[in-house]
């Protein structure tokens, strides 16, 4: 015999499940638990209604809001806050923080994993550890050796003259 609804709430067994801690029926609790559906994204916190980007576009419209600044970028994206930095050893204060709301940098620079990504690679086995390593090396170009690198040199500058 197979349900034919889920339960994905425990508001959908009513008063009972508080009923069974009050009364001290353990079996019954543990059974109900164990009813309700583990998959987290059945739950209600997890389906709330997404506006769609027109929706979205005309309230920022019908109330003037600028477009949303960037939450986080990469660190080699961090042209804007070297000229942030840049104009406030120039000019002070003020002038910085004109061209921060000219040209808004993000709130965090990331490396090549976000925060959490890193946190949970740090939790791994150093086996995982080395196979994400050898991922990002494959990602980057290739590692010249000193000799190739001086022997390209020459060559360029042999060009230049």
């Amino acid at each position: 015999m197979q349900a034919e609804a889920i339960l994905v709430n425990e508001w959908q067994l009513g008063d009972s499940l508080s009923q069974a801690i009050q009364t001290e029926r353990r079996s019954d609790f543990g059974l109900m638990l164990a009813m309700l559906s583990q998959d987290v994204r059945l739950h209600a916190e997890f389906q709330l209604p997404k506006p769609t980007e027109e929706q979205e576009q005309d309230l920022r419209q019908r109330f003037a809001l600028p477009e949303p600044e960037q939450a986080k970028a990469q660190y080699k994206d961090a042209q804007r806050s070297c000229r942030i930095a840049s104009a406030f050893h120039q000019s002070g204060l003020s002038q910085s923080r004109l061209q921060h709301c000219l040209d808004p940098d993000a709130l965090v620079y990331e490396g090549s994993h976000s925060a959490a990504m890193q946190q949970a690679l740090d939790n791994c086995s150093p086996s995982v550890k080395r196979e994400d390593a050898q991922v990002q090396a494959a990602r980057q170009p290739g590692q010249w050796r000193l000799e190739q690198l001086l022997a390209a040199q020459r060559l360029q500058a042999g060009a230049l003259v």
